[in-house]
């Protein structure tokens, strides 16, 4: 399985990390964790790493979407969210990268998404439906990428970069921590592609894509 790879960034932590923050963000954390699940599943899919029969097709804020069927897969991705609960709820994560490593354990692609909890619940319905509506936008934006432009060799694989301040928290020891380093986790030069940005009561949600760039760009 893939390693999950963390990169200390910063010199300090991101957000409030006192009980009531915590509480404030629950409900905000936990929808953004949902949604980075199901985007990490669908960028795996739409950039066609692996077999299209190796997904099933499900539904998340009311459109269709992919989801692997490897349990292995499913059980990386799952988990690679959802250690991250305390850290997000208090902002001590800047973001989150997939990256798609060629079978030198170089990277050919980053799909990044950056985000920051704000000291507001989603106590409404409208909160509710305007984040799932954004969050519905998110997806429907990653699946308009399509497959990459080259070819996918044996040995490819994708990888789930975390960029935190913080390394003394429980979640985080089984990640492995990185640094920077442009060729394995990073791009030098790289060509970016936004994908959509998302300001809300409740949170700030950026994402992109980079890519290599081709000789002639």
């Amino acid at each position: 399985l893939p390693r999950k790879v963390l990169v200390l960034h910063g010199g300090g932590r991101g957000g409030p990390s006192n009980m009531e923050a915590n509480t404030q963000g629950e409900l905000a954390g936990r929808a953004l964790r949902e949604f980075l699940e199901a985007a990490i599943h669908q960028l795996i899919h739409v950039r066609a790493l692996y077999p299209d029969a190796m997904f099933e097709r499900t539904r998340i804020y009311g459109i269709p979407v992919k989801r692997s069927r490897h349990p292995d897969v499913n059980a990386y991705i799952e988990t690679s969210v959802h250690s991250l609960q305390e850290l997000i709820d208090r902002g001590s994560i800047q973001k989150l990268a997939v990256i798609i490593v060629d079978e030198e354990d170089k990277a050919v692609e980053r799909h990044v998404f950056s985000f920051s909890l704000k000291n507001k619940e989603i106590t409404t319905t409208r909160d509710v439906d305007d984040v799932e509506q954004a969050f519905k936008a998110f997806l429907l934006k990653i699946n308009a990428l399509g497959p990459m432009e080259c070819t996918v060799e044996d040995g490819w694989t994708f990888e789930v970069v975390l960029y935190s301040c913080e390394r003394d928290y429980p979640g985080i020891k089984q990640w492995v921590e990185e640094d920077v380093q442009e060729g394995r986790i990073e791009i030098k030069r790289p060509v970016v592609t936004p994908i959509k940005t998302m300001h809300h009561g409740t949170m700030f949600l950026q994402a992109f894509s980079e890519h290599k760039p081709e000789p002639s760009e």
